[in-house]
């Protein structure tokens, strides 16, 4: 385990438990995927489009491990409470994690975009906008995926 069970105690949206596995579990499976459709989009070296990939995973990262945490618990204290009880079921449930899946992919996708545009002046053709937003989403799903194999509890 990662970190002890009593570090999550006070656990209460999913959002947080995600950002912990995109820094810790994603990013190199996330670094290699998007290296290889990085450079079939823009030919250059591997070491280049590695360099690249990092920079702007390790941008998105920060940003979007905080967003995911901040817009979980956002979704908790609005959209989510009427929604719990509504359908009368609580935080840890299919729709928050599909939501809290959704906003970090989207987050991740977003920031790294604004990463390969600011900070390389690179921006990519719709096509590969397209195939970069399924390497992030591939990334996204091996964090989620992490947690079903080894949960933090």
């Amino acid at each position: 385990a990662l970190m002890h069970s009593e570090a999550f105690a006070n656990v209460v949206w999913p959002g947080l438990i995600i950002a912990q596995r995109m820094v810790v579990w994603a990013i190199p499976v996330g670094l290699f995927v998007e290296t290889i459709i990085f450079k079939k989009a823009k030919p250059m070296g591997f070491g280049r489009a590695l360099w690249i990939i990092f920079v702007v995973n390790l941008f998105s990262t920060i940003i979007g491990a905080l967003g995911a945490a901040i817009g979980g618990l956002a979704w908790e204290v609005s959209v989510g409470v009427a929604f719990y009880r509504l359908l009368d079921i609580g935080t840890f449930n299919p729709a928050t994690w599909i939501f809290t899946l959704g906003l970090a992919i989207y987050l991740s996708y977003f920031f790294e975009m604004k990463g390969l545009k600011w900070l390389f002046k690179i921006e990519l053709d719709k096509r590969d906008k397209r195939l970069f937003a399924v390497a992030n989403a591939i990334s996204t799903l091996v964090a989620f995926g992490s947690t079903l194999v080894e949960h933090p509890f």
